[in-house]
């Protein structure tokens, strides 16, 4: 028996004991049971996690004030403040770990779909984010399924180029 087995088998139990509790609320609510939601919820998560991706952004927008042109600066803010529409018109809160496949295909779908904006506009967005991504390294913030979210950012940019 591995000499950790019981502390790990009492984590999976805890877990296991808060998802159907945050299920069960749900239900009680009405609210759609999804991955991201039970990840959002879970206790684990939010004392793990000292800043959020929003915290982090504002960061990185303050810092790039120091080396970027007026403009750039600009872009971040309003990418920002897409990131934050697209939240509230999907009911999606965006976080460094539930980054995943359901915001991967409903983020590109917001911006062409929903913002009507033309293939290269979106894509030239993505890159922005993604060089938001690529500035969090400096904190090794790792998404759990990709590893890093320069590739997590990978469908989205593919998904823009149809």
């Amino acid at each position: 028996m591995h000499a950790h087995a019981e502390k790990y088998n009492k984590t999976l139990s805890d877990l296991k004991k808060e998802s159907e509790d945050i299920c069960l609320d749900a239900r009680y609510s009405g609210t759609r049971i999804t991955n991201p939601y039970i990840s959002s919820n879970l206790t684990m998560n939010k004392s793990k996690s000292k800043s959020g991706f929003f915290d982090y952004y504002v960061q990185f927008i303050e810092e790039s004030k120091k080396y970027c042109q007026p403009g750039i600066i600009t872009k971040y803010i309003t990418i920002r403040n897409h990131l934050l529409e697209f939240a509230k018109l999907k009911q999606y809160k965006i976080e460094f770990d539930i980054l995943n496949e359901t915001f991967l295909s409903k983020f590109p779908d917001y911006y062409l779909d929903n913002k009507k904006f033309i293939n290269s506009y979106a894509r030239k967005n993505i890159k922005f984010i993604r060089q938001f991504l690529a500035w969090t390294e400096k904190d090794s913030i790792k998404h759990p399924v990709y590893g890093n979210r320069s590739a997590v950012f990978r469908w989205c940019y593919i998904r823009c180029n149809y």
